[in-house]
């Protein structure tokens, strides 16, 4: 008898029994001319993959809202270069499961002053915005580190439009 297993067609995790149920894989459909869906191991999932996956979805939230955001600008600098009501905004999009860990390496990171920006933001993906991360986040965290929930960049972003 042949077993197979289920597996979330977004980031290849086993699920029970129909959807992965981590809330970035949720609302994904392979497209229709896939033949093929691969797995990566970890290593490549944890620091390439799925932090790729929040900047493609603030990249689409971005265009949604008619601007033409820069994907990886100066050989990836930052993850997102927009303009919009005359500035430019530099953005490196984080998303990592422990709050702890991404708030250390938040305080020593920095954002590269080239591509020249007029802002720059950390932003983190509304998949991980619970009210104990952002507790952990808080206490760790150094004052003045520039970090901004997506959804409060995409608000900023439409207030400035409406300008």
């Amino acid at each position: 008898m042949a077993h197979s297993l289920n597996l979330c067609k977004k980031c290849g995790r086993q699920y029970e029994p129909e959807k992965c149920g981590r809330s970035m894989c949720s609302p994904w459909t392979p497209p229709e001319n896939a033949k093929e869906i691969y797995r990566v191991n970890h290593g490549a999932a944890m620091y390439i993959v799925r932090p790729g996956l929040a900047e493609l979805w603030l990249f689409d939230e971005l265009i949604k809202l008619g601007l033409q955001p820069q994907l990886r600008p100066g050989d990836d600098a930052y993850d997102l270069r927009i303009e919009v009501a005359g500035k430019v905004l530099a953005i490196d999009v984080k998303d990592a499961r422990s709050a702890k860990q991404l708030a250390r390496r938040l305080n020593t990171d920095t954002i590269p002053s080239e591509p020249a920006w007029d802002e720059a933001y950390f932003v983190l993906p509304p998949w991980r915005d619970s009210q104990h991360y952002r507790h952990v986040l808080q206490v760790n965290l150094k004052p003045n580190v520039p970090v901004l929930w997506a959804t409060e960049l995409l608000t900023r972003i439409k207030g400035d439009i409406a300008k």
